[in-house]
């Protein structure tokens, strides 16, 4: 089973080379994917240095490979993932389900660039997978909370639950709720 949090649903290592990104790697994304490609690249650069070019034509050798396709899978969060040394193929049915994929292979990422060969096909098995962050008690920063989301995000929680007060008085006026304040 590849070193993948949570444990995907259906994993199996290959018997090939690893793929291994290089200067002349892209990401190559339908028009619908360009956002969740945006954010791949620049967690790729952060990670190993290397900034893929994005591209929407045909995938070559060394891309990487996001397209929205039919999967079987009725979860707006499934997504297929395979990987060898010709490149790697990241298919799901939403722009939710490829964002969730792009997780995955920053887990498997090295430092260096390279990804195991593997297929992965994963679902969640709870539609709703969340964490709370208690603000109402402990002070943290801009840069605290911004973290802990992209720890969740990788990680591949879906819900953030902020608590925001320990007692009856809600102090944030709200002006589409004013009932909160009073």
């Amino acid at each position: 089973m590849p070193p993948v949090i949570p444990a995907p649903a259906r994993a199996r290592d290959r018997d090939a080379a690893a793929f291994e990104l290089s200067g002349r790697s892209r990401v190559v994304v339908d028009e619908a994917a360009l956002g969740v490609a945006e954010l791949l690249v620049a967690d790729i650069a952060l990670r190993t240095g290397h900034s893929p070019a994005i591209a929407t034509d045909d995938a070559g050798p060394h891309d990487l490979e996001l397209r929205l396709d039919e999967l079987t899978s009725a979860s707006t969060e499934a997504y297929r993932l395979d990987t060898s040394a010709e490149g790697t193929r990241l298919t799901a049915t939403t722009p939710e389900g490829l964002y969730r994929g792009t997780r995955t292979i920053l887990q498997l990422l090295g430092t260096d660039g390279t990804i195991a060969a593997t297929l992965i096909e994963d679902e969640p098995r709870f539609a709703y997978r969340g964490v709370m962050l208690d603000v109402a008690r402990h002070f943290f920063s801009v840069d605290d909370v911004t973290r802990y989301i992209e720890a969740i995000a990788l990680l591949k929680f879906n819900h953030l639950h902020l608590h925001l007060t320990d007692d009856q008085g809600w102090r944030l006026e709200i002006h589409s709720r004013p009932e909160l304040t009073r």
